[in-house]
């Protein structure tokens, strides 16, 4: 149970990673399927927001 609580908070931590650097037609698609789940519309505006977090600035 301890090895696979790391291992989620590992692959947590990965997520805005991988965000970053996916491609543009890659991440629509995506954006599209989060949109279709429970609770999408959050999830899609975090995706957004780690996607271009580099690129706002408060």
């Amino acid at each position: 149970m301890k090895n696979f609580v790391e291992k989620f908070r590992r692959n947590l931590s990965d997520i805005p990673r991988k965000v970053e650097q996916t491609s543009r037609g890659k991440f629509i698609f995506l954006l599209g399927v989060l949109f279709l789940l429970p609770g999408g519309s959050f999830l899609c505006l975090a995706a957004i927001y780690i996607k271009f977090r580099n690129y706002i600035k408060f």
